[in-house]
């Protein structure tokens, strides 16, 4: 299981608390900052590539192969990083502009796990095509979504104090 499963569902909370406090506008422009970050980091990563290794390293080897992975990882990052947050963005957006007191409390738990289901099957369709089994990603989309829903559904109550916190300018008690 990649570390991504377990850290990548805080994007997903940030976005909704973003869209939900300040609006689907800003948290649009999150999305591209963090589009814009990670195509840095695979610039700086290709550089890497292209330079000459140190004489005394010896894992040379490695690093080429990962790094060498990453044009592909980085288109279907990207595409699914921008479909998935922004249709979490806007489901946030409808939720608030839906709900009778703009609170959208449990029901952001919706627009997170859309976002993160969408982002789930873009993502590792187009990372893994033709690299493993359809069976296999079908399996790693799965087992990937219900991990990072388990993971936003138990840090509902922090978002939801972020949420708190961020509108009324207060600090969150987190407990």
């Amino acid at each position: 299981m990649p570390c991504g499963v377990i850290i990548y569902p805080v994007v997903f909370i940030l976005t909704s608390v973003i869209a939900d406090v300040y609006g689907e506008s800003t948290a649009q422009k999150t999305i591209i900052f963090g589009v814009l970050c990670n195509l840095l980091f695979v610039l700086v990563s290709t550089v890497g590539l292209l330079l000459p290794a140190a004489s005394y390293w010896a894992g040379q080897d490695s690093f080429t192969f990962i790094f060498s992975q990453t044009p592909r990882m980085l288109i279907s990052s990207f595409i699914s990083y921008l479909v998935g947050n922004f249709i979490n963005a806007r489901l946030t957006t409808i939720l608030k502009n839906n709900s009778k007191d703009g609170d959208i409390g449990h029901k952001s738990i919706i627009a997170i796990a859309v976002g993160e289901i969408v982002d789930n099957t873009i993502f590792i369709g187009l990372a893994f095509a033709f690299t493993v089994s359809w069976e296999n990603i079908v399996i790693m989309i799965l087992v990937h979504f219900v991990i990072m829903f388990i993971w936003t559904f138990i840090a509902q109550p922090i978002t939801m104090r972020v949420v708190k916190w961020a509108k009324k300018g207060e600090n969150p008690q987190i407990a």
